[in-house]
C-alpha cells in the first residue's frame, strides 16, 4: 500500500504541511519523503533552506508515524507538541532546491501519559546529513 501521501495522517494544513509522502511504517518506525521544491516552505533568496528546518521534517515524520498507526487515517491525526530536541547534528548547513530528503524516526519510548522519545535522522543521496533526538507530548494519547 505505501508510499502513500503523507497529510490524511498528520494534523497539519498545507503550506505547513511539509512531508510529502510515507514510504514506509510499522509499529516502531516510520520512513518520509521531502522533496524541496520552488515552491516549499522556508526558502531563502538563494533557492536553500536552512537544514534547521530539518527538526520540523522529524517532528512532522513522528507526526505521520503516529497518525499512521492510529488505525491508519480512520480517525483524524492527534495533535502533539515538539517539547525538545537533543543532540541535533547536520554535516550541511542547507538543503537545496532538487533535493529529496528521506526522514527515518524511530520511536524509543511511548508512556501512557502522552510522552514519547524519537531517533531521527535524514538522508540524501543515500547518506545521513543530519541525527537527532526528539521529545514529543501528545495531549489526548
Amino acid at each position: 500500500m505505501l508510499p502513500t501521501c503523507a497529510r490524511p495522517y498528520m494534523p497539519h494544513d498545507l503550506p505547513m504541511a511539509l512531508i510529502d509522502d510515507i514510504i514506509a511504517c510499522d509499529e516502531q518506525t516510520a520512513t518520509t519523503r521531502v522533496t524541496i521544491t520552488p515552491e516549499s516552505l522556508f526558502l531563502d533568496a538563494q533557492q536553500r533552506i536552512s537544514v534547521l528546518v530539518g527538526i520540523e521534517y522529524m517532528a512532522q515524520s513522528a507526526a505521520a508515524w503516529s497518525g499512521y498507526n492510529n488505525k491508519h487515517g480512520s480517525t483524524p491525526s492527534p495533535i502533539g507538541m515538539l517539547l525538545g530536541t537533543r543532540h541535533y547534528q547536520s554535516d550541511c548547513a542547507f538543503f537545496s532546491v532538487g533535493d529529496v530528503l528521506t526522514v527515518v524516526v524511530a520511536c524509543l519510548l511511548q508512556s501512557a501519559d502522552g510522552m514519547s522519545s524519537f531517533d531521527c535522522s535524514i538522508e540524501r543521496d543515500g547518506r545521513i546529513i543530519a541525527r537527532a533526538s526528539l521529545t514529543v507530548f501528545q495531549p489526548n494519547h
